[in-house]
């Protein structure tokens, strides 16, 4: 071993340590010296004396103050500071930074375990429409006697589960951790809830911006707890792909059912959601229809007593639905006249419009084919027994129109035959307007009807197309080629494998389109994603009621949808780890789930 003698001078002497003494105080010898003293170099909180906050200057007492120095606690914890650092450089041990973000590592992953069995138990109960809460769901029964004698809820019954099943994580959280800080509140349930439907919502709505065009599908219903809920389903089109109906929500009608408040909170929605309403083509409503100025046209009309008690009356005479064989035999004969091809629903279209134009001619000559058609129902009251007369007149009256008249011919062109046909034509001009039938024109594309067609009317019809919707057209100029290309191709297909082998709709040719024809795929794209009926919205209130019973009228409408969310979409996928991530962004918790430092 090298045998060293360290030297301390001053000025004014010298004092020389030997080996023995170096090997005992070797410690102190880092030394700053000045004319005075001595003191050692570092860092201390108190005030611990001669070597450190004072200088030593006795020399003759030098090995005393040395030895009650070495004792000191300031002067233990140097040297244990000392070794951790010569072993941290010399990589014998892990610094204490990285032993310090190691343990709150390991006690964030623990946490995200606890948490990720709580976030999995309420998705169970969402995808499988099974309700959450009981009488009393604010603690757990882990290990007590008493988990029999009472009903805590499906969601701390199937959290008991998991811990019978071998969740030990889960077991330990639940056993060991404050009433208040176990995370199986109903306001943790909620938060969880709302963040797994974000995160379905969310993963629709990006679909739909990849498929850029979209439309809405909304219906109003009053559920149990006798409140209005308005249900938004939104209709898109992939590339390549077949048209899809998603729910995106339930939402309370807290303002009102007009239709300029419905209209405001379902753009308030849709705008919320991220899409952008300048590629919104189409809406279909059911029970909303109020929220389209030329349907509100048709309720106000239907709000006229006349018409409302003559439709009345014919609900009463329509016998079908009480007769199985009768019913069968009314849908044989719907079926025959329904089209059955693209073809057909142009020419359905035509026939739409023809039959439009005849009654705005009887309404025209209403004079004329009344009185044609007035004795004609003498004859059918004479057979029924009765005459028809005019109702007497009242002050005030509210089941009938109090229409003056001279006499009953008069009285029933008034108040039946020209409210009846205004109704008529109100409800095809809103259900047929120039738009949709302009839409359902562009079943011309489709390859089956475009080879019937004759070349003229195919042409019409196709700039008629171009023209609705040049500023979704990739290509506007390009569209006149483009077209002929495409008709050609689907000619020369026709001659090789038969006209049978033809796309007959939409949704077949637009998967069989390439990307020689952009603007022919944006047409077919747009029709695909134009809706047809309600049904999707019908079929979420089936869900609805599933979920929201008589036993659970309670439910507030954020948890229904989420729930509704969950188990509807059962193809989406739930990021857990994603789920927790922004739990713990949203409010600050108690118990740590991610680390601030690193995430």
């Amino acid at each position: 071993m090298l045998v060293l003698i360290a030297t301390i001078k001053t000025s004014y002497n010298q004092w020389f340590v030997s080996y023995h003494q170096y090997e005992t105080y070797a410690t102190l010898l880092l030394a700053k010296s000045n004319r005075k003293g001595y003191i050692i170099r570092g860092y201390h909180n108190t005030d611990p004396g001669v070597l450190v906050s004072k200088l030593l200057t006795n020399f003759k007492k030098a090995l005393d103050i040395l030895r009650n120095h070495v004792r000191k606690e300031h002067h233990l914890n140097s040297i244990v500071r000392r070794d951790n650092f010569l072993k941290v450089m010399s990589q014998q041990q892990p610094p204490i930074s990285s032993v310090l973000n190691q343990t709150t590592a390991n006690q964030v992953a623990q946490n995200r375990l606890k948490l990720a069995s709580i976030s999995k138990t309420i998705f169970l109960c969402g995808r499988q429409n099974i309700s959450l809460r009981g009488h009393q769901d604010n603690f757990t029964d882990i290990e007590r006697d008493t988990a029999c004698l009472h009903n805590h809820g499906n969601f701390m019954a199937l959290l008991n589960f998991r811990v019978d099943a071998g969740d030990v994580v889960l077991r330990d959280h639940l056993s060991k951790a404050s009433r208040n800080a176990t995370y199986t509140s109903s306001v943790i349930q909620n938060q969880l809830m709302d963040i797994l439907s974000k995160q379905v919502r969310q993963h629709i709505i990006d679909i739909v911006k990849v498929a850029k065009w979209f439309c809405i599908i909304a219906d109003e219903v009053t559920h149990v707890s006798n409140k209005e809920i308005l249900s938004l389903v939104v209709r898109y089109c992939e590339p390549d792909s077949l048209p899809c109906e998603d729910l995106v929500g339930f939402f309370q009608c807290n303002e009102g059912i007009t239709g300029r408040q419905l209209a405001n909170m379902i753009l308030t929605h849709l705008q919320s959601f991220g899409l952008d309403l300048s590629y919104l083509r189409g809406q279909a409503y059911d029970g909303a229809g109020n929220m389209s100025w030329s349907i509100r046209v048709v309720v106000k009309s239907l709000a006229l007593t006349s018409v409302r008690n003559i439709m009345n009356i014919v609900r009463k005479v329509y016998f079908f639905e009480a007769h199985l064989k009768r019913q069968r035999k009314l849908e044989d004969v719907i079926s025959d006249t329904q089209p059955g091809s693209s073809t057909d629903i142009i020419h359905a279209v035509k026939e739409i419009e023809t039959i439009t134009s005849t009654i705005q001619n009887i309404r025209d000559n209403i004079d004329t084919y009344h009185d044609e058609l007035f004795p004609e129902i003498k004859q059918v009251c004479d057979t029924a027994g009765t005459v028809p007369s005019t109702p007497r007149t009242r002050a005030r009256q509210t089941h009938r129109s109090n229409t003056p008249a001279s006499s009953p011919s008069e009285y029933y062109l008034h108040t039946i035959s020209i409210p009846l046909i205004d109704h008529l034509l109100s409800e095809l001009k809103s259900r047929f307007s120039s738009h949709q039938s302009v839409a359902l024109l562009g079943l011309c594309i489709v390859p089956s009807a475009m080879l019937v067609l004759p070349v003229p009317e195919f042409l019409t019809h196709s700039f008629q197309l171009a023209d609705k919707y040049k500023d979704d057209l990739l290509s506007p100029n390009s569209f006149a080629s483009e077209r002929e290309c495409w008709k050609v191709k689907w000619q020369r297909f026709a001659e090789e494998h038969g006209t049978t082998s033809l796309p007959s709709d939409l949704a077949t040719a637009l998967q069989q389109v390439s990307s020689m024809y952009p603007n022919i795929t944006v047409l077919q794209q747009i029709f695909s994603t134009l809706p047809v009926t309600t049904c999707s919205a019908e079929r979420s209130f089936i869900s609805l009621k599933r979920t929201k019973t008589p036993f659970h009228s309670t439910m507030t409408t954020e948890r229904l949808t989420g729930l509704s969310l969950l188990h509807i979409h059962k193809d989406i996928q739930i990021d857990v780890e994603g789920v927790i991530d922004e739990f713990s962004l949203a409010n600050p918790r108690r118990m740590q789930v991610a680390d601030i430092l690193t995430d």
